[in-house]
């Protein structure tokens, strides 16, 4: 076998045509279009997975469960207890007007510290912790 052909044979089935340049881009660049729209969906899969887990663990139904254990029910029972126990032994020791007004204080009081609690646990809550 002659050395043109071997060299015929080696090159036979290269496309050598006019054009092939710009077909070889072409194609270059569907394979790059579709890698990227690949990782596009890859990564708004991940996105609406990560939105999911975050939503499902930062609800109000979330919190709940994860505060209202055992230990906070007993502790909000024993706190029933101490200010039944306070109230009852107070109650008869109290003038008429010291009740509405110490309700008052303890309502002002409340109200004034509800808000830097709920800011707390939003910190919390928006931390991941």
């Amino acid at each position: 076998m002659t050395l043109d052909a071997r060299l015929r044979s080696l090159y036979e089935g290269l496309d050598a045509s006019s054009g092939f340049d710009a077909r070889v881009i072409a194609r270059v660049n569907a394979e790059l279009d579709a890698s990227v729209a690949e990782n596009a969906a890859r990564a708004r899969a991940e996105e609406q997975r990560r939105y999911e887990l975050a939503r499902r663990t930062q609800s109000w139904g979330a919190w709940l469960r994860r505060t209202a254990t055992l230990e906070t029910l007993g502790a909000v029972a024993f706190a029933g207890c101490v200010a039944h126990h306070i109230w009852v032994g107070v109650q008869s020791r109290v003038s008429p007007l010291a009740l509405p007004l110490g309700m008052t204080a303890l309502g002002v009081m409340l109200a004034l510290a509800a808000p830097p609690l709920l800011l707390q646990c939003h910190r919390r809550m928006s931390r991941g912790v």
